[in-house]
């Protein structure tokens, strides 16, 4: 178990192991005594306890639960079938504690609960959102901004190209694509063949460079993870689903409701503030997708003949239809 300090239960366990050195069995008030105690551990210890139905379920939903907890980070070792063998133990323990010769639902709930209270989080700053397979056209990104800026039409400040040169930045590794920008303004236009080797030697390649991710803030993406979780919930549980009776939401009517939530209580001061974030969020949602496995794809649009690859990725992204995993735990 995980042994945190603190100043109170420190305090309450330093005095009671002392109390208990000086006076011994004089320390405690119970009504029963030693010799009792013995006979019931004892008698707790021949039990052999049975797993019912109903317990078995939960066992298997418990240990899908931890599964997917792991999957979404924040743990030293990965859960394995180890820990769900601890799931089985610590029932049957729970069961005999109770001298029962049946395994009940609430004893693997308390299993669990055990479990994962010894599992250490590892907390985080930043986590590196995944930008693999991720397209997003600007124009796309321009519209939708127009859209949410709301009634008080929030200031431009050069909101397309400054927005565009930090996705980028944040796609590419640190400072190649201002480099390669900064050095193509710098060289005069030549038409010597030798000269512009020269250049492309010297200036990097943007477009080379793999991608290694955008940081973003662990709260930024918890933010994100948990209204959408509970939009996502709330649409289920209400059946407010739009013109369909499929489960879940299309991506882009997700992404309209956040907005509109998060214009609605002034989080952004100017246009390019809510470009930039409507493209991190996006990133994020990709992420909790492919990734954290967070949410899962139920249904996606048909291809049109006439349509690219590109042009059908990029809508794809924008009118899937995206629900909770049923084997991701809020908790």
């Amino acid at each position: 178990m995980i042994d945190e300090p603190d100043d109170d239960m420190d305090m309450l366990i330093a005095t009671h192991i002392v109390k208990v050195h000086q006076r011994r069995e004089r320390a405690f008030n119970v009504p029963y005594t030693m010799p009792q105690v013995q006979r019931y551990i004892k008698y707790a210890r021949s039990i052999r306890p049975q797993m019912n139905i109903e317990a078995r379920d939960t066992l298997v939903t418990s240990y899908k639960q931890l599964r997917a907890g792991d999957v979404t980070g924040g743990a030293v070792y990965r859960i394995t079938v180890r820990q769900l063998e601890a799931l089985i133990r610590l029932s049957e323990a729970h069961a005999r504690v109770r001298c029962s010769d049946v395994i009940e639902p609430r004893d693997v709930r308390e299993a669990k609960r055990l479990v994962k209270s010894s599992i250490i989080a590892v907390e985080s700053t930043e986590q590196v959102v995944d930008d693999e397979d991720f397209y997003q056209d600007p124009a796309e990104v321009t519209d939708f901004v127009n859209a949410h800026r709301g009634e008080e039409v929030l200031p431009e400040e050069g909101t397309a190209q400054q927005g565009e040169a930090m996705d980028v930045d944040e796609s590419t590794s640190p400072g190649a694509a201002a480099t390669a920008q900064d050095a193509a303004e710098r060289q005069p236009a030549r038409t010597d063949a030798s000269d512009a080797e020269q250049v492309a030697s010297a200036a990097p390649s943007a477009e080379v460079q793999p991608k290694q991710g955008t940081k973003v803030s662990q709260k930024k993406v918890d933010q994100v993870k948990t209204l959408f979780v509970q939009r996502l919930h709330e649409v289920e549980a209400t059946g407010d689903l739009p013109g369909s009776s499929t489960q879940g939401l299309p991506q882009k009517e997700l992404l309209s409701w956040y907005f509109d939530k998060m214009v609605e209580s002034h989080q952004y001061q100017t246009t390019e503030e809510l470009s930039q974030d409507y493209r991190l969020v996006c990133k994020i949602v990709h992420h909790l997708i492919k990734r954290d496995n967070v949410l899962i794809v139920l249904g996606t649009p048909d291809r049109n003949e006439d349509e690219s690859n590109e042009a059908f990725a990029k809508r794809q992204q924008q009118e899937r239809v995206l629900a909770v995993n049923p084997n991701y735990s809020v908790d």
